[in-house]
């Protein structure tokens, strides 16, 4: 395959332009101007010339952080996000219409909402869920995927009463005059999974094909999966969901604290195969509880194994006080530069960071994946609920950046819609959905932007020699613009789509472009 009449720009500063890539089993062959000249051995069979008539071609671009059985649930779910839903009553119609047609018993999922984005501005509880669904178990998932709210019927089947105590790090609203929980949950998604039934397969490869669709069509090649309750079980589901459904994509999986998994080590799976691959394992640190956990000596044990293993962490942390208690386990566990890892050791979010939080990142080696995204879809919402003192330390990319720290990008989809062209928007240009700006002094160049989502993804993943670059011999991930995103105006961005998602040279993906 050649891609010619291209705005080629490649992300590697030692050849940022070109208008030409030659595409040859599946790698980057060629990378240059046509009136250079090029030739490249053809193992048989014809070229493919393909006509960019203008478009610009980027690498693909890689999400460091989703959840792909969440976005999955997600296709299939009842949607109560913010731009469907404005109120708990809204929730309770959209709820009573899935129940319809379905049997007493049968499970609805829903998910999405966000307490200050509904006119009553409160959780809803499992009396709320009652009213449209009496006789059907009812689990209503938080926009964060860190909180849910179940009705009567799920919290009976599931046997949570007021005798079940909190486990640690989790907690279980209860009413104010008893001590009978009111349905909502906070913390105990690794619980429920446990517990509750398997989404139908059917669905559930329903949910996936979409979800892969929906990843294609923002020019999505390649991702890690961050979903906290990963095991060597899902991890058989999770191969053969990337190799089995659909157009391939090519997925890295986090695995859960105490998961086993030196015998992967170096990125590589049992099987062999290159992709999909294991990659860090994934560390949650909360104090939703009112304290740490887990508490810090159990947080330094927890490094001092990676370091034994050679595993590196990627480490959920948002509030400061987790980000506090996470530098300050790392530092007595020697450190995060290690150098036999395959990626350095990676903090997940991290949203709210003063100047202390960054010093102690480059301090320690430590990568960033940040979510630009969220400045767009939940910006408006920051700027309502949130003092200005923390606004003005919020996605400080621009500080981190300077300090010269490895940022990536990723959409922690479902939480919001995957899609990098949202995401570098949000980067650049520090606007919400509605227009208002969140913290414009530390906005990014384009190419800063989009170095998150490729080079800078690609690195705290591990595979930067594979992606992130228009480079020969790197796999052939690559996106068509429509629009030139260096040259464009603010008010353009709007239009600028993606035309085309190429994946080991294979065209998976277009739209007006062939």
């Amino acid at each position: 395959m050649v891609l010619y009449n291209a705005n080629v720009v490649t992300m590697d500063p030692t050849n940022p332009r070109a208008n030409v890539v030659a595409i040859e089993n599946g790698r980057i062959a060629f990378v240059g101007y046509a009136s250079d000249g090029f030739s490249f051995p053809l193992q048989g069979g014809r070229v493919s010339w393909v006509d960019c008539q203008g478009g610009t071609v980027i690498p693909g671009f890689h999400d460091a952080h989703i959840h792909l059985e969440g976005m999955a649930a997600a296709e299939i779910s009842v949607d109560c996000s913010p731009a469907n839903v404005g109120s708990i009553r809204e929730i309770q119609l959209l709820i009573a219409q899935k129940a319809k047609g379905l049997p007493p018993g049968h499970w609805i999922r829903c998910r999405g909402y966000h307490e200050t984005n509904l006119a009553d501005y409160r959780h809803p509880t499992r009396y709320d869920l009652d009213v449209c669904a009496p006789f059907n178990p009812v689990k209503l998932t938080h926009q964060s995927g860190h909180a849910s709210v179940l009705n009567s019927c799920a919290l009976e089947l599931l046997g949570i009463d007021e005798t079940m105590v909190d486990m640690p790090g989790t907690v279980i609203e209860r009413n104010t005059d008893s001590n009978i929980p009111n349905g909502v949950l906070l913390e105990m998604e690794e619980w429920l999974s446990q517990h509750m039934p398997s989404i139908d397969n059917e669905d559930r490869q329903k949910g996936i094909r979409s979800a892969k669709d929906k990843l294609l069509s923002w020019g999505v090649t390649s991702f890690q999966d961050a979903t906290a309750t990963n095991d060597l079980s899902q991890w058989d589901e999770f191969t053969t969901t990337v190799d089995g459904i659909g157009p391939p994509l090519k997925g890295t999986f986090m695995l859960s604290t105490g998961v086993d998994q030196t015998k992967f080590l170096s990125g590589k799976n049992h099987r062999g195969q290159y992709f999909p691959r294991l990659g860090h394992t994934k560390v949650m640190v909360t104090a939703t509880a009112g304290s740490i956990h887990p508490e810090l000596p159990d947080l330094v044990g927890v490094f001092q194994k990676s370091h034994q293993d050679g595993v590196p962490l990627a480490v959920h942390a948002v509030e400061l006080e987790e980000v506090a208690a996470v530098l300050e386990a790392l530092r007595q566990a020697g450190g995060g530069k290690q150098t036999d890892f395959f990626a350095p050791h990676r903090f997940e979010h991290c949203p709210e960071s003063p100047d202390w939080v960054i010093s102690g990142l480059k301090e320690l080696g430590i990568g960033v994946v940040v979510n630009p995204g969220f400045i767009y879809y939940n910006g408006d919402r920051y700027l309502q609920t949130i003092a200005e003192d923390v606004l003005q330390q919020l996605y400080p990319f621009r500080s981190m950046v300077n300090a010269q720290l490895t940022v990536a990008a990723g959409s922690d989809s479902p939480v919001v819609p995957a899609d990098p062209i949202k995401g570098i928007y949000g980067a650049v240009f520090r606007k919400t959905r509605s227009g208002s700006f969140l913290n414009p002094g530390e906005s990014l160049s384009v190419t800063e932007a989009m170095y998150m989502y490729t080079i800078g993804a690609a690195k705290v993943t591990g595979l930067e020699h594979v992606l992130g670059s228009l480079m020969v011999g790197k796999d052939a991930d690559l996106v068509v613009l429509s629009q030139d995103p260096w040259s464009i105006t603010e008010r353009a961005w709007e239009h600028l789509r993606v035309w085309a998602t190429i994946v080991d040279g294979n065209l998976l993906w277009s739209q007006g472009f062939d």
